[in-house]
């Protein structure tokens, strides 16, 4: 049955012919099912502690539950981007502080282990600075949670919109994609997973769905 919901899970991204928006639907609704099964591979709390404890072997998969997952983790919070902790560090990078982005980096990947933005800088100024990546592997974590995003869409329109759980991921996904400024607009909600988010650049549009927990039902 787990084999066949991988393979189930795997060509929901990939099969052409179904629409768009249902396959996003039902992806969310497998990977829900996936991490909160305890005897699933991609419980949730099976997936931290293969972070904490072995994070050279997470696979792509792994990555990709790790962070669709999240939002259906018990005390998800959204707006962790926007912590104190988060904003110091989005100050360090601002200020070219190397060293302070990669300590701080290393503490808010503890408990944010797929924070996009965390993973890039601090992956990044470890190389600048020719630090080993071999505690954390954050440059591989990078790199793989990179080509999940990337897998779920390829941004030109509503219905092929990449599929993201922050506005900070979509900052992300702009520049490595070569899109830069531009402006923000609300493309109204999606389902009851998330909304649709459209950046009107120089380089043209790009789309993304935000996703965020479900509203529980009464």
């Amino acid at each position: 049955m787990k084999k066949l919901i991988f393979v189930l899970i795997i060509s929901l991204w990939a099969c052409s012919s179904q629409s768009q928006e249902t396959q996003k639907v039902s992806f969310l609704d497998i990977v829900k099912t996936m991490v909160s099964d305890p005897n699933s591979v991609f419980y949730y709390p099976k997936l931290l502690e293969k972070v904490k404890s072995h994070p050279g072997d997470l696979t792509q998969t792994d990555v990709q539950y790790l962070y669709y997952g999240q939002i259906f983790k018990i005390g998800y919070d959204p707006r962790h981007p926007f912590d104190d902790d988060r904003t110091t560090f989005d100050r360090y990078i601002a200020n070219g502080r190397k060293k302070k982005v990669i300590e701080l980096g290393t503490e808010l990947l503890q408990k944010y282990p797929v924070d996009l933005t965390a993973l890039m800088y601090t992956s990044k100024y470890m190389k600048d600075k020719k630090i080993a990546d071999t505690s954390y592997f954050w440059g591989n974590r990078f790199d793989l949670l990179l080509k999940s995003i990337l897998g779920s869409g390829d941004g030109k329109s509503y219905q092929t919109a990449f599929i993201v759980t922050s506005i900070w991921d979509e900052f992300i996904i702009k520049g490595v994609l070569g899109y830069f400024g531009g402006q923000d607009a609300l493309g109204g909600a999606k389902d009851n997973y998330g909304s649709y988010c459209v950046w009107n650049t120089p380089q043209g549009k790009i789309y993304f769905e935000e996703i965020y927990p479900a509203p529980e039902k009464e």
